[in-house]
């Protein structure tokens, strides 16, 4: 299993379909590791989402995930009842498996943050912008054209709440042998409705692949 180790695009694109591309591969190094030690810009995360594709810790459905859900209720309740330092034992953790979800960097930074531990906080606050900058980057969400590249629902949720919007529907869309999730939202400072694309070709590889982990059944 390469869960230690994997392979880090040297140069990231996403191609006009929207999918996420790694080309020119060649340093070998742990993302998580990566992103906890080094001061990443955007163009670093937009690599490392590309190579955690190829992860084994790579989990499409990682909000329906039985370990995650578990993981998210502990740190939650912990920061909820100013446990602070426990929610900090928590992140740490659990980090090398969650490293690449926004959900978990901002639970990690409120924790250290709430400890007084501001340069603890900073790679953590810096993976969550990045991580946010590299999906709202990758298109506006208006048409399949210009869909936003996604690897996990927990990024279409972050999209919706960056825009401040809350969903009303979703639908499952293929166009030009490419699948988009479509999203019917509100907007609650309007309260026009609003719909948004999201490319999610590289979740539909991960489940073809057989690599979806340990999702409870509906």
């Amino acid at each position: 299993m390469r869960t230690l180790s994997v392979v880090v695009a040297a140069a990231m694109s996403v191609s006009a379909s929207g999918q996420l591309l790694a080309q020119d591969t060649h340093r070998i190094v742990d993302v998580c590791a990566y992103m906890r030690e080094k001061k990443i810009e955007q163009e670093d995360v937009q690599r490392l989402r590309a190579a955690w594709l190829s992860d084994d810790r790579y989990d499409p459905k990682i909000s329906m995930n039985v370990d995650f859900r578990r993981a998210l209720a502990a740190i939650n309740d912990a920061l909820s009842a100013g446990k602070n330092e426990e929610a900090v034992r928590i992140c740490e953790e659990q980090y090398a498996t969650y490293c690449m979800l926004t959900t978990w960097n901002s639970r990690c930074r409120r924790a250290y943050t709430a400890l007084g531990k501001t340069e603890e906080a900073e790679p953590f606050r810096r993976a969550f912008a990045g991580i946010g900058a590299s999906v709202m980057s990758s298109g506006d969400g208006k048409s399949p054209e210009t869909a936003y590249v996604v690897m996990d629902l927990l990024e279409q949720d972050m999209v919706q709440q960056l825009k401040g919007l809350q969903k009303s529907g979703q639908l499952l869309m293929e166009k030009d042998g490419h699948r988009f999730d479509v999203i019917t939202a509100i907007d609650t400072k309007t309260g026009n409705e609003v719909t948004l694309y999201f490319n999610v070709d590289s979740m539909f590889e991960s489940y073809n692949r057989g690599r979806v982990k340990d999702v409870p059944p509906k």
